[in-house]
């Protein structure tokens, strides 16, 4: 997790200053009109979350200190760990709800408080995937496949759109205990998913696509930041249009691959 973490800051810095020469070299004055300099890469570097170069990474981040909890707590705490893991997300939901998490990382700056305060919505997720491994609860769902494949699909229209749940006034960009819900039951959803029913050729795509997924998390923001502020600019494109996502999923799905090819481990530990 270290590795692509800043190792993609310090390639986003690098590429968007050799971007910016090049276009002013072709004559776009303005070059790429992003504003950032070295203490940009710092906060990337430290938080992953600057706002100029890749922020998607405030989620590295928060995995990378949710590991370091984790490993903490089941080295040290032996036998009490579940039961420590479990009061951990209690409480993460306790200082999102109670606008305290707000109050006490509000306050700094963006590159700061991002990464930083989103860490409580992460630790309750991070429970779940625990759970679900230490007491078999998905091999148990199973052997009801269809019937709880069918639950999940319901508990997701439900939870989507029967108002159940509120959002806090003030976060971090938090769904609330709607993401929580909704995400943990979307992944009971494909876990159940009969993969192995699916034609050679599907499986083959599907397993490919989902190979650079984490390449395409890492490239899409700045995909997606040339192509608005470049391609729409020259060739007089719409920007932020479903069309463009489609493109920009594709370039990042290829370019990982690209990647991937180069003969070394660390290549593919970028988008693997």
């Amino acid at each position: 997790m270290l590795y692509p973490f800043f190792t993609w800051g310090i390639l986003y810095f690098i590429g968007y200053r050799v971007i910016d020469i090049i276009l002013k070299s072709l004559g776009f004055e303005q070059g790429l009109s992003i504003s950032y300099n070295y203490k940009d890469l710092f906060w990337q570097l430290i938080f992953g979350s600057d706002r100029y170069l890749c922020p998607q990474l405030w989620y590295q981040f928060d995995l990378i200190v949710i590991t370091i909890v984790m490993w903490i707590v089941y080295r040290f705490f032996g036998k009490y760990s579940q039961h420590i893991v479990f009061t951990l997300s209690i409480v993460a939901l306790w200082l999102q709800y109670s606008g305290l998490n707000y109050s006490l990382f509000g306050k700094y700056e963006y590159e700061v408080r991002y990464s930083t305060g989103r860490v409580m919505e992460v630790i309750p997720l991070a429970y779940i995937g625990l759970a679900f491994v230490h007491y078999g609860i998905a091999d148990k769902l199973k052997q009801y496949r269809y019937y709880c494949f069918i639950m999940c699909i319901l508990g997701m229209l439900i939870t989507a759109y029967g108002g159940l749940f509120t959002t806090p006034l003030e976060g971090f960009g938090y769904g609330g205990t709607f993401i929580i819900v909704y995400a943990v039951l979307a992944f009971m959803l494909f876990y159940l998913f009969p993969f192995e029913k699916l034609p050679v050729m599907l499986k083959t795509v599907l397993r490919f696509l989902s190979t650079y997924s984490f390449g395409v998390f890492c490239l899409h923001f700045g995909v997606g930041y040339c192509w608005n502020n470049v391609l729409c600019s020259v060739f007089g494109w719409s920007a932020n249009t479903y069309g463009e996502c489609i493109w920009i999923y594709i370039i990042c799905i290829c370019v990982s691959w690209l990647i991937s090819l180069i003969p070394t481990k660390y290549a593919k530990q970028l988008v693997e």
